[in-house]
């Protein structure tokens, strides 16, 4: 199934389109936006201005016809700060709807909040976290501990606001409109103790503020990656550039090619950043690549009629939360955990394979080695860059050893000689249960000394007895056992020597 969220905001228009597949996970294959700036002039007046409006619907008849195009079957579409400030969003909302048969469905501030930490949440789930969503008109926080949000905030501290209050409207600002603006984010911001953070307290932020910062500090770091899930920066990292920036000319800023159209905004987004940290006490930032447009289409996916009837409250974020983290404690159980039960593998190395599992399964088909590789680097995924580079060795080395060490031998200083030993051997266990997926087989695993046995049952396919066999040697090889593979009853064993370990 295809789908796509049209995200309207107070600067920008979006739409991403998604592949759905039968669990209800998804992945985007098409983005489209238009700078539509629909809440200029909304501070001064309440009202929506009649230019930006009219500029808004041409821009949503283009996404509409994009969708049609694209045969999206579920569309979703969203409208947050700009339309449901202005006194006149309501009448607006009708104007859209007569004009392009899109029916948006208004949050409040409650509901981006939420579905925003929703969306993060679901790829990088943690206890303890401060969570805040940085768009063009609001910002908002969501403090959850114990899995539990405790608390929800939305403030006027969009970046296109505050350069419309403060900025020339170019996205630079006088010294002292700077000031102005730092008192004023300052005023508004919680601080730790309102919001009982901790040194286990994480910031996880997301918006398109927080991922022009990302990857401007990738071109100044040793980072080889443009991937931008769970790339963390240090309070000196943004401070610094927050000061820069903040020195910079129009023409300098629309010069940097991680800034290019954010040259409007990027200066008091990256302030508030700064500014919020400082506030918080937290000195480590990680970004989320999924926010409010993926926290929507998740819980439409979950219950569409809910979805439809109005507000969301933090129990059904919370129980949607709980539900997501089973079925994924589900599907990373399974043969991964068999391994590990066996301890012919630890528990990051069974999670290792669990996430190269689900990473390649939603991997374009392809025979171009390489371009898996790269598309594994690139995915959304909740571990670490390392642990990224190593799944990605894992997966192109079960398919050719000689192809990935050319692959790999670039990235040679992030991974060291028992990384690479470690890839060989998980490369071998990887090929053998990615076959046995492909049947959905039963595995059961018992090791004892240097004798390890397989015993495979029946799956809804047919078991390829000889890949398995020859999989079953490589196995044998990498990890130094003798391996006794059995099959169902009228398959018989089939036993591979390796080199025994004494």
């Amino acid at each position: 199934m295809k789908a796509a969220v049209i995200d309207l905001g107070f600067n920008s228009v979006k739409m991403v389109c998604y592949n759905i597949d039968h669990r209800g996970g998804f992945r985007p294959y098409r983005q489209d936006a238009f700078r539509a700036r629909l809440g200029e002039g909304l501070d001064e007046t309440g009202f929506l201005g009649d230019a930006q409006m009219q500029r808004t619907v041409d821009y949503l008849k283009v996404l509409s016809e994009i969708a049609a195009m694209e045969s999206v079957e579920r569309l979703v579409p969203i409208a947050t700060s700009a339309v449901r400030e202005a006194a006149n969003g309501a009448q607006f909302m009708k104007y859209v709807i007569d004009e392009t048969r899109l029916a948006f469905r208004i949050l409040s501030a409650n509901d981006e909040a939420l579905y925003s930490y929703a969306g993060a949440m679901s790829l990088a789930p943690s206890s303890d976290v401060v969570f805040f969503d940085l768009g063009g008109g609001s910002l908002e926080l969501v403090r959850s501990s114990d899995s539990k949000v405790r608390r929800v905030l939305s403030l006027p501290l969009g970046a296109l606001r505050l350069s419309f209050l403060h900025g020339d409207g170019e996205g630079t600002f006088s010294k002292r409109e700077a000031r102005k603006m730092k008192r004023r984010i300052l005023t508004e911001l919680p601080r730790g103790e309102d919001l009982q953070v901790s040194r286990r307290t994480r910031l996880v932020g997301v918006g398109g503020t927080v991922r022009a910062i990302a990857r401007r500090d990738q071109e100044f770091s040793p980072y080889p990656f443009t991937k931008i899930q769970a790339y963390t920066l240090p309070y000196s990292s943004v401070n610094a550039m927050s000061k820069s920036l903040l020195e910079m000319t129009r023409k300098e800023l629309g010069s940097e090619r991680e800034i290019g159209n954010r040259a409007e905004t990027i200066v008091a987004g990256t302030l508030v950043v700064k500014m919020l940290m400082k506030s918080l006490g937290i000195d480590e930032l990680t970004v989320s690549a999924r926010g409010v447009r993926e926290g929507a289409l998740l819980m439409y996916l979950a219950d569409g009629r809910s979805f439809h009837r109005g507000s969301v409250a933090a129990s059904d974020v919370e129980r949607f939360m709980r539900e997501a983290s089973a079925e994924s404690r589900h599907l990373a159980e399974g043969y991964p955990l068999v391994l590990e039960r066996a301890k012919l593998v630890d528990r990051r190395e069974s999670g290792l394979l669990a996430e190269a599992m689900k990473l390649v399964a939603g991997a374009q088909p392809s025979v171009n080695l390489r371009g898996l590789f790269y598309s594994i680097l690139e995915e959304e995924s909740p571990v670490s860059k390392h642990d990224q580079l190593m799944i990605a060795a894992i997966a192109v080395t079960a398919r050719n050893d000689r192809i990935a060490e050319l692959m790999v031998s670039q990235y040679g200083r992030l991974l060291g000689r028992r990384d690479k030993d470690d890839v060989r051997r998980l490369a071998a266990l990887y090929s053998f249960i990615e076959t046995l997926s492909r049947s959905s087989a039963g595995l059961k695993a018992y090791k004892q000394g240097v004798d390890l046995t397989l015993r495979m049952t029946e799956g809804r396919g047919k078991l390829p007895v000889s890949l398995l066999s020859h999989q079953g040697e490589a196995v044998s090889e990498a990890l130094g056992l003798r391996l006794n593979l059995v099959f169902p009853a009228d398959r018989g064993a089939i036993v591979a020597e390796g080199r025994a370990q004494q």
